[in-house]
């Protein structure tokens, strides 16, 4: 098994294996949106992206997303399904869990399909399960029904939010 770093141009087999986990009309992700998350400004996926290649094909993927202020980051996986590949799953947790170390992780959150065996895996390398949280994206203008409570606004996040953000996911 080749194991290596993200590179651009893996784009359309990385999109194909992210959404290789989903029923054909859960398939929501495009390379335009994966290309728009992995560029977001510090997740630098050449360097926190690794990629496990089988006989030319993806197997599966870990990324880090990094949030260097606080020490926390955030472990990403994509498993093909009906992989042949012995340990794969073992193997890309430890190799994330190693590059958030290298990082200097002080907190690791997880991010993984519920339909896979995972629990196991992530609490025989030394993690364990705090909370669940859902996957939430908004494609478009949401407006409160009933209007928004007085004291608060909807707004647009912005890096000089990051400290709150914090505080309100760590609570």
């Amino acid at each position: 098994m080749d194991v290596r770093n993200f590179t651009w141009a893996d784009l359309p087999e990385l999109t194909r294996l992210v959404n290789s986990g989903s029923s054909e009309e859960d398939r929501w992700l495009t390379e335009s949106l994966l290309r728009e998350d992995l560029a977001r400004p510090g997740l630098s996926p050449e360097i926190n992206c690794t990629l496990f290649e089988e006989d030319g094909t993806l197997q599966a993927g870990a990324l880090i997303h990094p949030e260097m202020s606080i020490q926390r980051m955030v472990l990403q996986v994509w498993i093909r399904p009906n992989h042949k590949v012995a340990n794969l799953e073992r193997t890309v947790v430890r190799v994330g869990i190693a590059h958030a170390e290298r990082l200097g992780a002080k907190v690791l959150h997880t991010c993984f399909p519920s339909s896979q065996p995972w629990l196991k895996i992530l609490t025989q390398e030394g993690l364990f399960r705090v909370r669940t949280y859902w996957l939430m994206r908004c494609q478009e203008q949401v407006n409160a029904p009933g209007g928004v409570p007085d004291g608060y606004s909807i707004a647009n996040y912005k890096p000089r939010d990051a400290a709150m953000l914090t505080k309100i996911q760590n609570a």
